[in-house]
């Protein structure tokens, strides 16, 4: 069945898709023009930058909508010499095509043919519309196999270049992100499925000859030599044998410090870009990988080529490192390349566009020939998220999204083109709640939202500073005009009188429903502003009490605005840019909208030329009318050009130094401590004066004086001395002993010595920490079921500002009792619990009763890490000491892994590894930009200690920002269960797994204990996957699965077991497309099963659906997936049946019986839309349902139930 349903899409894939290559994305053209459709793409520069090919002294890099050639003959001084015309969409791989091609990957836009045999002018051979995802591809004679993401390995003729067609398929429903080739063997890394096995003898029906299951993310195959290895994130690289090609031999697998997310080779060399760890050289001469070196690059590295002597390396944020690796032992930095990653903001003057380029940092480009804008200059913010941008005159503004140490930053831009640091906003102390956000510069004065709405003064622009603000004011935009600053509030609305910068002071508070991102001035007296439905304009006449006049609803949430004359140009994020007509204030009206491929956060109008700041295709440059008349060939990127280039700071080579390990001293030394006093002989004062203290010393307490039953208190009148020595104990594990700061002492005890151990203590009223280790390798607490005292070895810390302070190397935390008393039971509230800031290889409780730690009532959260390598295990985290309870007051969350945490593991796949996370607004958290490689696996989030009973969290697991994490996996224990939420169970972005959990139920995985939504869906989720053990159970609430976002764009939804029998199913609204939901089985639901509420492209494959109701399991609506009509059938009889679809559209026909629709075969429709099927089990009396996919992935309702005759 497959070959003609296959061939039969030949003419109209190749065709649509060259088509699309050169056309796509532009709106098309009218004679007579509304703005949604006057607007086309005519440049774009930058963007997503993750594929890399060498040949020879090229490099191809795939840079967002292009592919563009550098020479790198001299990689210090590397050059653009040619670019690709416009793609279809964000270059994922790039492959050798033959006589000089290249076989370029565009995910969603499929596979495009490149001639590059001149590098300076590659040319658009063909382009193929793959029914999947395209990832990667290689070349087999004629053919290229293909790794098409969620549509498993496709298999395409490339005999005529211009016309490639998919003539087989392996793996369907399987995900595939890369191919490698040996004779006619395919070898495909699977993803979490593992290594897939393929026979290509015959390229029309591929043999499917196994599929090998391997730990972690299989996301690239490379050959090397006569060994086959694979990169798998977590899973680290595996080596196979190939001695028997169509049966690998597992040879090794090889642990790497981070994730390995590529592979590169030359000779017996492998290069490994090993994600948040920098990249990995070995040596397979020996048959398993030795590593040679690292080169510990603080970014996130996805991707690499090398010829030997010179490493490419692509960082996510940071973009391309070139690396001398010719002494492999000690690479070298040569040069980096950042292009403009991710368009954030925006601001145009005269001939060139300043982008805030998120991690990228601020980018300049010359806008003078908009349809190949040039980059001229870059700079990279560090640590600081490029947000805002904002130039006049010779100077342009910068800020930084969220606390940085330098929020704001001014660049003399007088040079044309180029950008000269002239001074900073420092964040100091005093001042470190400033947040960078939305900025308006006026004058001598710049005003700035974000957190506190402030004013600062410009006038010396080598050292900006701070004036007035209004405290304790969470603002998201704003504007200011005359004396007037609007700040807009999550729920308010507020108007600052500016007459005095340094003394802002508030004229009203307007409280509003709901909440909004920005607000633009339209005159003196008037304003729009944005709400969660579209826009409102206010009248400030009267400042003292202003007032809404209008409101115009919108299918988007809008970020910002450009205002220009009567005209509104309104970035909705994912549902492109609005344009409004303000002429009436009163009656604001929609023009129309230019629906951008991607969220789009900010533009601005110059003419008849739009920018746009969008995401992660960089600028998009859009022409209007007849400025936007084409020319036969698509724009290309401006080239030749010299790069501009710069130096790799050695700041950003940060190597993993472990401290050097101190011998323990032979003599030993005892104290005891006598005394409850503050001071004098016999106390704890003395013991610990460092006149005193020897190394390997052990500090007791008297039980006469401090018994175990009775503890008694040490009432501090000033700070403790630090304990800088080697080895020193201080035990009171057998005793009762109170350490009271009365809330005027900062700190309890800090230990800046290694090896040194406090447990058995309690402690209460410090102002900054109850105990803090500076110092390698400290251990606070121990298992409190050992000793006589109260807590035994473990520690008590309650009413302090935080628990628990890690800053040194290697600490152990374990079995302390941190927000709640000594019997575990009441609460003793901390401002923050454990907070582990700069302790990298930190160990947070322990596998034996006794050694985990209970914390919680901590008011901000219970437990934080900054750090790299942390492990969080056997804690209870919100309730008692017995599991069971909830402790009050509820935290704001109950484990955040952020501020650069990697690696770091919460829980594992043994009962004593499980940690309980309960009773917060968020259950746990992996947040902002450069978080990655966490991994949640065995815990139990929302419930209590036996995980049968619900303790609920708001959030149970929440991502904000941070990629390339997991929640779950494929091993035995490694489900969470995330249940009992009372708004969201599961909460993901882009780059996370979400692997094999029961969600909504208990243990048990039978028992609900519902989230009101499971799994609320964001743009790049990954939940589930082709095997059994990747697929979650979900029991939803209200929803099973909801879009959380406006535009939500791409995911994979399979394999999962969707088991409610009241909850809707999959709701996706606003606008949500490109979604994969395939492989899973619905249980029947009173309501709806899949919703599409708007969007398109949503393909729902070979699922399994129950209910008696089969026009309840897909609903289009509001022009979801086009609403296109499900199948006909014309003649149901003797095993087969026919009828008419949508042309060239891929129809499913599902057998249904007893409430119960099965996935049965495909049928593939002709350009008539004409299709037949022929089946054995279709025989008399069997009803059948169908449902069709176009070629852009709209999948239809259900037909109705026809029966076989």
């Amino acid at each position: 069945m497959k070959k003609p349903f296959l061939r039969s899409i030949l003419s109209i894939g190749s065709a649509l898709l060259l088509c699309l290559a050169v056309l796509c994305l532009p709106a098309p053209a009218a004679s007579a023009a509304t703005e949604s459709t006057a607007w086309q793409l005519v440049g774009q520069a930058g963007g997503v930058t993750k594929a890399l090919y060498l040949r020879e002294n090229t490099l191809f890099v795939g840079c967002g909508l292009h592919v563009l050639a550098l020479d790198v003959s001299n990689p210090s001084a590397a050059r653009l010499i040619g670019a690709s015309p416009l793609l279809p969409q964000p270059v994922e791989g790039i492959a050798d095509g033959g006589a000089g091609r290249l076989l370029v990957c565009c995910g969603s836009g499929g596979l495009i043919l490149l001639d590059a045999s001149e590098p300076a002018a590659p040319a658009i051979l063909g382009a193929l519309n793959t029914p999947g995802y395209t990832e990667n591809a290689a070349l087999y004679g004629d053919y290229a196999v293909i790794a098409d993401g969620p549509q498993g390995v496709q298999v395409a003729d490339l005999s005529d270049p211009s016309q490639p067609a998919i003539v087989s398929e392996a793996y369907p429903l399987a995900y595939a992100y890369d191919v490698a080739l040996r004779g006619s063997v395919a070898y495909c890394a699977g993803g979490t499925s593992g290594l897939f096995v393929i026979d290509l003898g015959d390229p029309l029906a591929p043999a499917e000859a196994g599929l090998i299951p391997l730990n972690g993310c299989q996301y690239d195959a490379e050959l090397i030599g006569d060994t086959l290895c694979l990169a798998g994130a977590w899973g680290g690289v595996t080596a196979f044998s190939l001695e028997q090609p169509l049966s690998p031999l597992q040879a090794s697998v090889t642990e790497t410090a981070g994730w390995a997310m590529a592979l590169a080779g030359t000779g017996q060399r492998l290069m490994v870009p090993d994600g948040a760890d920098g990249v990995a050289f070995y040596d397979l001469a020996g048959g398993e990988p030795a590593l040679i070196s690292t080169y510990p690059y603080d970014g996130y590295v996805i991707a690499g080529a090398t010829d030997g002597r010179t490493a490419f390396v692509l960082d996510e944020a940071k973009g391309l490192l070139m690396v001398d690796t010719a002494n492999a032992a000690r690479p070298t930095s040569l040069a980096r390349w950042i292009p403009l990653l991710d368009g954030r903001r925006l601001d145009v003057q005269g001939d060139f566009c300043y982008v805030a380029g998120g991690q990228s940092g601020m980018h300049v480009l010359d806008i003078g020939n908009p349809d190949a804008p040039l980059e001229t200059d870059w700079y990279d913010t560090g640590d600081g998220y490029a947000n805002e941008i904002e130039a006049e005159g010779d100077t342009v503004f910068l800020a930084m999204r969220l606390i940085a140490p330098k929020p704001l930053q001014a660049f003399d831009i007088s040079d044309a083109g180029k950008a000269k640091l002239l001074g900073v906003l420092d964040n100091t102390a005093s001042l470190y709640q400033i947040k960078g956000g939305p900025l308006m510069v006026r004058g001598d004065y710049a005003y700035m939202t974000g957190g506190d709405p402030m004013a600062i003064d410009i006038r010396d622009l080598s050292s900006l500073r701070g004036l007035g603000s209004v405290q304790g004011t969470e603002t998201n935009g704003g504007d200011q005009r005359g004396n007037l600053f609007i700040a807009r509030g999550n729920h308010e609305m507020i108007i600052i009188d500016t007459s005095d910068p340094t003394n802002l002071r508030v004229l009203s508070r307007l409280n509003v429903d709901s909440s909004g991102a920005t607000a633009r001035f339209i005159s003196d007296t008037l304003f729009l502003a944005s709400t969660v439905n579209g826009v409102d304009v206010y009248d400030v006449s009267d400042p003292i009490n202003p007032r809404s006049i209008a409101s115009l609803d919108l299918p988007g949430d809008v970020a910002d605005m450009f205002i220009s004359g009567d005209t509104a140009y309104l970035c909705a994020q994912g549902a492109g840019v609005f344009i409004v007509n303000l002429q009436n204030p009163k009656k604001p009206t929609l023009l129309g909208t230019v629906k951008t491929p991607v969220t789009a956060w900010d533009c601005h109008v110059q003419g008849d030329t739009m920018y746009v700041a969008g995401s992660t295709y960089g600028l998009l440059i859009y022409r209007r009318g007849d400025a936007a008349a084409r020319t036969e060939e698509p724009a290309q990127a401006a080239a030749p050009a010299d790069l501009v280039l710069g130096p790799i700071p050695d700041t950003l080579l940060k190597p993993q130094t472990e401290p050097v390990a101190l011998e323990k001293p032979r003599q030993a030394y005892a104290l005891v401590v006598t005394s409850a006093a503050d001071s004098g002989p016999g106390t704890l004062r003395e013991a610990l004066d460092p006149n005193r203290l020897e190394d390997n010393t052990t500090i007791t307490f008297d039980p006469a004086v401090f018994p175990s039953d009775q503890s008694a208190t040490i009432q501090l009148a000033s700070q403790l001395p630090s304990v800088d020595r080697n080895y020193v104990t201080v035990d009171a594990s057998n005793a009762g002993v109170i350490l009271d700061g009365g809330g005027a002492i900062e700190r309890g005890l800090d230990l800046y010595g290694m090896y040194e151990t406090v447990m058995g203590l309690q402690f209460k009223g410090f102002t900054f920490s109850a105990v803090a280790s500076y110092g390698a390798y400290a251990r606070i607490g121990g298992n409190r079921n050992a000793g006589e005292g109260p807590v035994g070895q473990g520690n008590q810390a309650g009413y302090c500002n935080m628990g628990v302070y890690v800053y040194g190397y290697g600490t152990v935390v374990q079995g302390n009792l941190i927000g709640v008393d000594v019997t575990g039971a009441e609460p003793a509230p901390n401002w923050s619990g454990i907070f582990v800031t700069d302790g990298d290889y930190t160990t947070v409780g322990g596998t034996q009763p006794g050694e985990g730690n209970v914390v919680s009532a901590s008011e901000r959260g219970n437990i934080t890490s900054w750090c790299d390598h942390v492990r969080i295990v056997g804690n209870l985290i919100g309730v008692d000491i017995t599991g069971t309870k909830p402790i009050a007051p509820r935290s704001n969350y109950g484990l955040f892994c952020e501020s650069a945490a990697t690696n770091n593991i919460v829980g594992g796949t043994a009962p004593g590894e499980r940690n309980v996370i309960s009773n917060a607004r968020i259950g746990l958290i992996f947040g902002d930009q450069k978080t990655y490689q966490c991994t949640a696996v065995g815990n139990y989030i929302g419930t209590d200690i036996t995980g049968t009973v619900a303790i609920p969290n708001d959030t149970g697991f929440f991502s904000y920002v941070s990629c390339h994490n997991r929640v779950g996996g494929t091993g035995a224990g490694e489900g969470n269960v995330i249940s009992g939420s009372l708004s969201v169970g599961v909460d993901p972005l882009s780059d996370t797994f979400v692997l094999g959990n029961l969600i909504g139920l208990a243990a048990d995985g039978e028992t609900p204990l519902p989230n009101d939504t499971a799994v609320q869906l964001r743009s790049g989720t990954i939940l589930g996957g082709y095997t059994a053990a990747e697929g979650n159970r979900i029991y939803g609430g209200t929803f099973a699965i909801r879009a959380g976002d406006t535009g939500v764009t791409g995911g994979y939804v399979a394999g999962n077991a969707f088991l409610s029998p009241s909850a809707s199913g999959l709701w996706l609204a606003n606008n949500t497309s490109g979604l994969f939901i395939q492989h899973n089985r619905f249980a029947a639901t009173g309501n709806y099963t899949v919703v599409l509420d708007g969007g398109a492209g949503n393909a729902i494959r070979s699922n399994a659906f129950a209910g008696k109701k089969p026009a309840n399991f897909i609903l289009p609506l509001h022009g979801g997936n086009l609403e296109l009509k499900p199948p006909k059938v014309k003649t149901a009889k003797k095993n087969a049946l026919s009828g008419t679809a949508c042309a060239y559209g891929r129809v499913e026909i599902y057998r249904y019986a007893d409430g119960q629709a099965t996935p049965l075969g495909v049928a593939q429709a002709d350009a008539a839309g004409k299709f037949a099927y022929a089946d054995a089990e279709l025989v008399k009396g069997v009803r059948v349902l169908l449902t069709v996919t176009d070629p852009f992935n709209n999948t239809s309702a259900f037909s109705k139930a026809y029966t076989m005759k």
